[in-house]
């Protein structure tokens, strides 16, 4: 009766994680749907407004991602303190993580640059009119 408890309690925790996973692609599903809906009921000449609009999202995005790496990088020793205090960083790496600090701003700053920035923005503010 023992063997069969933890591979029924294994089961069953499956069976929670598929449906949480499940339930969260449902929901990026729905609203991918609703967006579809949305945009093919606008008229055509509605979508050059809402592409404006969109980027000025957009460039507030890309604001908040610098910030969020300038933060990291700047209390970095704070953040691998705080690990280490949880146990997600041990005793042995704490001093080499604290010395990654230039590498996790060399990370981040090439992340900006590919994604969130892009090499077409980039190309547009220095070379292009």
């Amino acid at each position: 009766m023992n063997s069969q408890q933890p591979e029924k309690h294994n089961r069953s925790r499956l069976w929670r994680l598929l449906l949480s996973w499940g339930g969260y692609a449902l929901l990026v599903f729905c609203i991918a749907c609703l967006v579809l809906i949305w945009l093919a009921s606008t008229p055509p000449e509605g979508l050059e407004a809402m592409q404006d609009q969109l980027r000025q999202v957009l460039n507030i995005g890309i604001w908040l991602q610098c910030a969020a790496a300038a933060w990291i990088v700047l209390s970095w020793p704070q953040i691998i303190e705080w690990a280490r205090q949880k146990g997600f960083v041990l005793e042995h790496e704490y001093s080499r993580l604290l010395a990654a600090r230039k590498t996790a701003a060399l990370v981040l700053g090439l992340y900006l640059l590919m994604f969130p920035i892009g090499p077409a923005r980039i190309a547009h503010l220095f070379f292009l009119p």
